[in-house]
């Protein structure tokens, strides 16, 4: 399947990438606009976790959930070059619900080729209802950007001197 509007913006450069489907999927990553820099993928399955928690939102205290939902979005992706990866990303949408994407941002290594799967944390103010609504088979549960990788030549020494030094965590902000 190719996605014709990946060539839309002539300043970009472009990667081309081999893609996979598995689990059922037949919805290749999308963008919304041809601008955009994301690309919308859907979920191919969900698994709720064995690891249960107690719901504590009102009108809903005691319900039992789950601690993490696995999204298999039954996408494999593999880069032309090594010098690129892919992350996926929380797009907007995920601002919304009481979830949140386990590692923040996952990384998809450029020789990576199995399924890209995410797992979402589920903050204990979240419901059933809420799991069953956001998280179904076709529904947009992340995006992915692919980003340059650049290798660090990494060497001991002694770091220089600079305004800032040692502060972080709101150092800044006194």
């Amino acid at each position: 399947m190719h996605m014709n509007n990946i060539l839309s913006n002539k300043y970009r450069p472009v990667v081309n990438v081999t893609m996979a489907f598995s689990g059922g999927q037949t919805e290749a990553p999308h963008k919304a606009h041809a601008d955009d820099v994301g690309y919308d993928v859907t979920a191919a399955s969900v698994k709720y976790s064995e690891e249960k928690q107690i719901s504590n939102r009102v009108g809903h205290e005691g319900e039992v959930i789950p601690c993490y939902v696995v999204v298999d979005t039954g996408i494999h992706l593999q880069p032309e070059c090594a010098n690129f990866y892919i992350k996926a990303v929380p797009n907007s949408r995920m601002s919304k619900p009481p979830f949140i994407l386990g590692n923040s941002v996952g990384t998809i290594d450029p020789n990576y080729t199995g399924p890209i799967k995410l797992v979402f944390n589920v903050l204990s103010w979240a419901t059933m209802q809420d799991l069953e609504e956001y998280f179904q088979e076709g529904n947009v549960v992340a995006q992915l950007i692919m980003s340059p990788a650049i290798n660090m030549n990494i060497a001991p020494g002694t770091l220089k001197s600079t305004d800032r030094g040692a502060g972080g965590f709101g150092s800044t902000a006194k």
